[in-house]
């Protein structure tokens, strides 16, 4: 096999005619035995090589030279004393010689120092092409409060439209008494992402007395509902936001990853170490209540639905609901009553919708993104905290808890400023939903994280843009606006 050296086709021996170029090439002078690139490499090579060598003999006939010259002076001074003044002059004569000489290197190498040092001071070349074929372009998303507060971060796919919030301030819990929603959706509205914020219920099976669900205590500042795991309450959820649908099918359950569901495990077993340790008036049954461990748990799973809405219209969903339950046995003799109580947590609600089952697969890398990627702040877990310790003030004083507005909101705000610390359990909380998937591969510099689908090999920011190229290719580049994010 043969080269040719215009084009660099690839030909048989036998060939007289380059198929790629027309040239004639049964002269071997207008061949190769390898590419023209390749061939270019190593004549390069060669010629390298072939100045260093050259600059080794330089050396090597200095060396001898003035070896020579020594031998010659020891010869002198041994056959006469007087002749070492000559010798002396002769050896000076050849030291200015090869001074003379000298100096070519010495030039050249100081030249050499000046390249280097130039090249040091230099901003490194950028030679890359840009492509961004193979990847995807996300938007950073930022969520405020009325007073400025970072409320949540997310990224989504560039062509969803802007990201919009909604804060609820009167749920009953002295936990998460705030929940956040925020959803971006394309403009026909027939792709959404969703995120909801931690939410705090109980539930009470009486087996005497009477038990609470789907109500709230205005009293002790509760929400009851009824706790069947994680399946129960997304289809209770899925019938508010899809009123009347037609179907309803659970198309397919998987578990998060492992290192997910290790991190949700911990969570609740320190939770229960804590409870158990000093239970109290659990759930405000009564001071004369008995309680014993019943169970504890967690559950991380994505299930993934088809529903058909009350228009007949498909839509294609996944939740990701990571939940956290403690149950206790009771019974208090003053009242009569024994039973269980459960206090469970949903530490957030992310779904996808999509109206279109083409669509729905080609953005399933976006929805790992935006669940790996939203983060609630902690600025969102001091104001809860703050406003929680307000309404169990009230209920210890059996008073009406204050109500959220501007004032008090801007109280909170100054009061969040001087203290960032979070309480065991909202830090417990925040950790878990702030640490991605270890399973994925996450890009980071000083400012700026960013979590890739499973298949990534690379990530880029746009400060300028605000935002974030993820690609699953090591060669592809989307230009010199966007600066490298290092995988941790």
């Amino acid at each position: 096999m043969k080269y040719c050296k215009k084009c660099g086709m690839l030909l048989e021996d036998t060939q007289d005619i380059c198929i790629g170029c027309g040239r004639d090439v049964s002269d071997p002078e207008s061949t190769s035995e390898f590419p023209p690139e390749l061939e270019e490499e190593i004549k390069s090579q060669k010629e390298k090589e072939k100045a260093k060598n050259g600059l080794i003999i330089a050396i090597i006939a200095v060396l001898v030279l003035l070896a020579a010259l020594i031998g010659i002076i020891v010869v002198q001074v041994s056959k006469n004393a007087p002749v070492e003044e000559e010798a002396e002059e002769l050896e000076e004569e050849s030291e200015e010689e090869a001074l003379e000489e000298e100096p070519i290197e010495s030039e050249g190498e100081l030249k050499e120092e000046e390249a280097s040092e130039s090249s040091k001071a230099e901003e490194p070349v950028d030679n890359r092409e840009v492509s961004d074929d193979l990847g995807s372009y996300y938007l950073v998303g930022n969520v405020y409060d009325a007073m400025g507060n970072l409320m949540f971060s997310t990224l989504y796919p560039e062509e969803f439209g802007s990201i919009e919030a909604n804060f609820d301030y009167e749920k009953y819990s002295d936990l998460f008494p705030m929940v956040m929603t925020c959803v971006v959706s394309n403009e026909d509205n027939t792709l959404r992402l969703t995120y909801s914020s931690p939410q705090h219920f109980w539930y009470q099976n009486s087996t005497k007395g009477k038990s609470r669900t789907n109500e709230a205590d205005l009293d002790y500042y509760m929400s009851f509902l009824s706790y069947d795991g994680p399946q129960s309450y997304i289809e209770a959820l899925i019938k508010q936001a899809y009123a009347g649908a037609k179907k309803v099918e659970l198309v397919e359950t998987k578990e998060a990853s492992e290192s997910v569901r290790e991190s949700l495990n911990l969570l609740i077993k320190e939770k229960t170490k804590k409870l158990t340790g000093d239970i109290g008036d659990y759930a405000h049954i009564g001071d004369a209540t008995t309680y014993a461990t019943g169970e504890s748990g967690s559950d991380a799973s994505i299930f993934k639905y088809h529903i058909l809405d009350a228009s007949g219209k498909d839509v294609f969903c996944d939740f990701f609901v990571p939940v956290i339950y403690n149950t206790f046995y009771y019974a208090n003799d003053q009242i009569g009553d024994q039973g269980s109580v459960t206090e469970w947590m949903p530490l957030c609600v992310i779904t996808y919708e999509s109206g279109n089952q083409e669509t729905y697969e080609f953005y399933e890398d976006a929805f790992t993104v935006f669940v790996n990627n939203s983060v609630a702040s902690k600025e969102f877990f001091r104001v809860n905290e703050e406003y929680g310790r307000m309404i169990k003030e009230a209920v210890s004083a059996k008073t009406t808890p204050p109500v959220m507005d501007e004032a008090l909101l801007s109280t909170i705000t100054e009061t969040i400023k001087s203290n960032t610390k979070l309480s065991d359990t909202n830090s417990e909380i925040y950790n878990f939903l702030s640490t991605p998937d270890k399973e994925l591969k996450t890009f980071s510099n000083t400012a700026h994280r960013v979590t890739g689908p499973a298949d990534s090999k690379q990530a880029f920011y746009s400060e300028t843009k605000n935002s974030v190229f993820i690609t699953p290719s090591e060669t592809e580049y989307p230009g010199k606006e966007y600066v490298d994010l290092l995988e941790e």
